[in-house]
């Protein structure tokens, strides 16, 4: 049940930012928040909304009630600005738009645009949370007016993280490209890193180092085959409530690191890296819990929020695994497309209109190139920079192995498609062909169950019949708050 609220919150609060103010209202006030003065005064309008009547007593003189209501507006009009600038800066196109980083002067001389802009990206989610962060760690809940819209702030700010997938990008392409080392300056390098890793990350609710630990140790020596914690292969995709189970065990392991240290491949250094991280963040947890602060209590539930958003994320990447070839990239993970043009112009088959320019757009720039991330599985250490090289280069093996390759749209419902076992949506947007004799409906169907090998002990409980009508209401409800998405 608790993974299934936290669905919902994640499903509110991405609907929210996607149809309302990504679309509509962000990019028109961003524009503002970013030219001349005003980007320069964005970072520090929490402090404003949270302590202005507190030190100058504007409203000293009218109802607390009214006055409280009043600046809750404000604050709350605040918040749309705030996260305005952010949206529109980290949403940016082209890094010769983005501005060079300031909060660690270096020189930029050789690097790559994208290494650039993923600095000044790290830059803007560490200019966007401190401010917040600062406020929800020192007020307390007896300050009902700067505690609640703190909270709102680092909330506001989730919405964002959490839907595009902004903050992921950073630390996920530095771990395979050191895009953040600054050469020639290890002070600015371990700035860098704090930021990242204790300031930004635990309001993304990363544990510290844990990601890095799970990602680089496990998840890509196993590559979301057997032995990986987090491979989605034991689980019926089929099933939301076989998904809360997976889900609670990546939240559990999260938060305990306890799925890492069972693991017989780990050292015994990143065993110790592993433990002091989470006890340290614990430590720091159960303090600010004891001090009545808010962010003691907004911690975990970010981490729990960003570990339900991570189980989302393996059944986006690797939730159609072949039980036949379930250690390889080719046979558990799903390289997703702009389009069917897009993939035959990439792998040289005759295209049905205009050629795609594969450099333009949408193209270039979704997550770095986190789409192609069976690419990114077959060629861990290669700069996202050459991912479409590498997919020309390997069109004729993914072709030739039916790895599942399917359109880019699809896949913000991808994952409910899955639950609700809505293979008509999934065979509308999958390319591979399926093997002769079979059609893709039912191709899609075989992927969706779990492969034999890798099934977990608890599948008894979730293959009975109760469990299966308790989650096809779950299903039904879920759609209805979250759209399907």
């Amino acid at each position: 049940m608790l993974v299934f609220l936290l669905l919902v919150a994640t499903g509110i609060l991405g609907k929210y930012y996607f149809n309302r103010f990504g679309q509509k209202i962000g990019p028109s006030i961003g524009r503002v928040m970013n030219s001349g003065v005003f980007r320069y005064l964005a970072p520090i309008t929490p402090l404003f909304a949270l302590t202005f009547d507190g030190y100058l007593g504007v409203t000293a003189a009218l109802h607390p009630g009214v006055a409280g209501a009043i600046w809750s507006l404000v604050g709350l009009a605040t918040i749309e600005a705030y996260s305005a600038g952010l949206c529109f800066r980290s949403m940016q196109t082209s890094a010769a738009e983005i501005p060079r980083p300031t909060l660690w002067r270096i020189s930029w001389r050789g690097r790559r645009d994208s290494d650039i802009r993923l600095h000044r990206l790290l830059e803007v989610h560490v200019i966007y949370v401190i401010a917040p962060a600062v406020v929800a760690a020192t007020v307390t809940w007896h300050e009902p007016v700067p505690a609640i819209l703190s909270v709102l702030y680092l909330l506001r700010y989730l919405a964002f993280a959490l839907d595009f997938y902004d903050f992921e990008a950073v630390v996920h392409w530095h771990m395979h490209t050191r895009s953040l080392v600054v050469r020639g300056r290890p002070s600015a390098s371990t700035f860098v890193q704090v930021m990242m890793n204790y300031v930004v990350g635990p309001i993304n609710g990363y544990v510290p180092r844990l990601y890095e630990t799970e990602h680089m140790r496990l998840h890509h020596r196993y590559d979301s085959g057997p032995g990986d914690p987090y491979s989605p292969m034991p689980y019926r995709r089929t099933s939301l409530v076989e998904f809360s189970w997976f889900a609670t065990r990546v939240v559990s392991s999260n938060l305990t690191a306890a799925a890492f240290l069972a693991s017989r491949r780990l050292s015994w250094r990143w065993r110790r890296l592993v433990s002091l991280n989470v006890l340290g963040y614990w430590l720091v947890v159960v303090v600010l819990i004891v001090a009545d602060r808010p962010l003691g209590v907004l911690l975990p539930i970010f981490a729990a929020l960003h570990g339900v958003d991570q189980a989302k994320s393996q059944y986006k990447w690797h939730g159609l695994p072949d039980a036949d070839n379930p250690k390889e990239p080719l046979g558990n993970t799903i390289l997703w497309v702009a389009s069917e043009a897009a993939w035959r112009t990439a792998s040289g088959k005759v295209v049905l209109g205009e050629e795609i320019d594969l450099n333009d757009g949408f193209y270039r720039d979704w997550i770095y190139f986190d789409n192609y991330h069976l690419i990114h599985h077959l060629y861990p250490s290669a700069h996202f920079d050459r991912y479409l090289d590498l997919l020309r280069k390997s069109a004729p093996k993914i072709l030739a192995s039916r790895a599942i390759v399917m359109t880019l749209p699809a896949i913000t419902s991808s994952v409910f498609d899955m639950w609700s076992a809505n293979v008509d949506a999934l065979a509308q947007a999958l390319l591979t062909e399926p093997p002769e004799g079979m059609d893709k409906r039912e191709f899609l169907r075989r992927r969706l169950e779990p492969v034999p090998e890798a099934r977990h002990r608890e599948a008894l409980i979730f293959d009975s019949q109760p469990v299966r009508r308790l989650d096809a209401h779950l299903v039904r409800w879920l759609g209805f708050v979250t759209s399907g998405r």
